[in-house]
């Protein structure tokens, strides 16, 4: 397709502040990138003249305003199909009898929103404004006369689109949405006002997420608890210093080895024991065992404990050092023995 197949005719109305007269020319605009292409008419045929140049790269269906040798000119382009023309008359005649909603509905019929939103804002209108704007792709204008009008939920949509997440999640969350309200806080980094609507919204994990990342372990390990992720909350209690917390958590999450480590650090060994034998870890569920005997002053069964988890250790350094304690072990029964033998033979 040629250029000249991409181009259309469509005439404009010139309207002089100074004057009030109305001069009428014609240009070709190119339907491909929606511009000013070719100008010819009343006092603009040529292109190298200041309102020519103007007029050149104009976006159809905008208003601009042009410092012409003249003075200060308004220029309003109108779209024109091949059923018919628009004259913009009538429109400049609405809006100088100040009748600025004819005006603005006129300018909305042939798509000039930026205009006819303009025009609405200036008669009240604000939620035609609005949805003018939103279609002009004028998101901030948009939310601006949304939030005059009292719709929350437009304006927020209009702040999101616009790249405002702060405003967004705001009129979200006085507009009860507040699931919406968490996303466009968490979008802005403010995870402190994102976690708490999570939590409004029953989303668990994302609040416990967002209290993560703003460092509030203990909080976030409570949401994970409440979403039933078990190995998160018990992370995250860890993090916080709640062990025993973190201990329960890990053992819902079945993560027995990590529960049985914290279990046996806080010399919890019937527990530690029990979780490593739920685990596999012969080993060490034998090594917990052999402690809470020695603990206990048992040292013969200590001993045969400590032997237990030697047998079934596959290091040679810890194997050596259970062995070594199954030997100290044997020794204490031996040592106490001689001196309970030596005590019945006083008292005898």
């Amino acid at each position: 397709m040629g250029p000249a197949a991409c181009a259309v005719r469509q005439r404009v109305t010139i309207v002089s502040p100074e004057s009030g007269r109305l001069r009428r020319l014609m240009i070709v605009s190119n339907v491909l990138d929606g511009g000013v292409s070719d100008v010819s008419g009343m006092e603009v045929a040529s292109t190298d003249s200041p309102t020519g140049r103007a007029l050149l790269g104009m976006p159809v269906g905008s208003i601009v305003e042009i410092q012409a040798p003249r003075g200060v000119m308004a220029w309003e382009i109108l779209a024109v199909n091949e059923a018919g023309s628009v004259d913009a008359t009538e429109a400049h005649r609405l809006d100088s009898a100040g009748e600025k909603a004819g005006a603005a509905e006129l300018c909305e019929r042939i798509g000039n929103y930026a205009s006819a939103a303009r025009r609405y804002a200036s008669a009240g209108a604000l939620e035609d404004a609005g949805r003018c704007y939103v279609l002009a792709g004028l998101y901030r204008d948009g939310a601006a006369c949304f939030d005059g009008a009292g719709k929350l939920l437009d304006a927020a949509a209009c702040y999101e689109r616009a790249g405002m997440d702060s405003e967004a999640a705001e009129r979200f969350m006085r507009a009860n949405s507040p699931m919406q309200a968490a996303r466009c806080y968490e979008k802005a980094g403010s995870f402190s006002l994102a976690a708490p609507m999570y939590e409004h919204a029953g989303e668990d994990f994302m609040a416990g997420r967002c209290y993560e990342r703003e460092g509030s372990y203990a909080q976030a390990a409570r949401c994970f608890e409440r979403a039933a992720s078990h190995r998160h909350a018990g992370i995250h209690f860890e993090r916080a210093g709640e062990i025993e917390k973190a201990i329960g958590a890990y053992e819902k999450a079945g993560d027995f080895v990590r529960a049985g480590r914290l279990a046996e650090d806080r010399e919890q060994f019937t527990r530690a024991a029990a979780c490593f034998a739920s685990a596999g870890y012969e080993n060490d569920a034998a090594r917990c065992t052999a402690r809470r005997h020695e603990g206990a002053g048992e040292w013969i069964e200590a001993a045969e404990w400590y032997e237990k988890a030697a047998a079934t250790d596959w290091w040679e350094a810890t194997k050596a050092a259970h062995i070594g304690k199954a030997q100290m072990c044997f020794r204490q029964a031996r040592s106490e023995g001689n001196r309970e033998g030596a005590l019945d033979e006083e008292q005898a």
